[in-house]
């Protein structure tokens, strides 16, 4: 997993239409990485609208994203404009979770014109 962690936030840029982990599952310890308050997802694209979902994921199946794994999701099939951020607080929808037990993962959809998005994505 690429990007740049502080103590209280997380930052990553995806380029690429595909599903990323955020925040990867850990195998051992307290899972308390899953303790987040908000995501912040910023289209920074030029071009049009870029369809996004965001959810937990377990290994029912397999380690990385399947379709027979068991998904919880967060939104699903909602377009974030040009220059417009999302911002997903706890208090609005509960975003803890156990990452003993599950990735954080988010699913990029092509812009409308069918080109990769460019998103910034920021968790504290």
């Amino acid at each position: 997993m690429q990007g740049i962690s502080s103590k209280k936030r997380f930052y990553k840029r995806i380029t690429t239409d595909t599903t990323t982990t955020l925040i990867k599952k850990e195998t051992g310890g307290g899972g308390l990485k899953g303790d987040i308050r908000s995501i912040t997802i910023t289209n920074i694209d030029s071009l049009p609208a870029v369809g996004i979902e965001v959810f937990i994921e377990d290994e029912f199946t397999a380690v990385t994203t399947n379709a027979l794994n068991r998904k919880y999701y967060f939104i699903k099939g909602i377009d974030i404009p040009v220059g417009v951020a999302l911002v997903l607080k706890d208090v609005d929808i509960p975003l803890k979770f156990n990452s003993r037990f599950f990735h954080l993962r988010m699913k990029t959809n092509h812009a409308s014109d069918g080109t990769d998005p460019i998103l910034n994505v920021i968790i504290e």
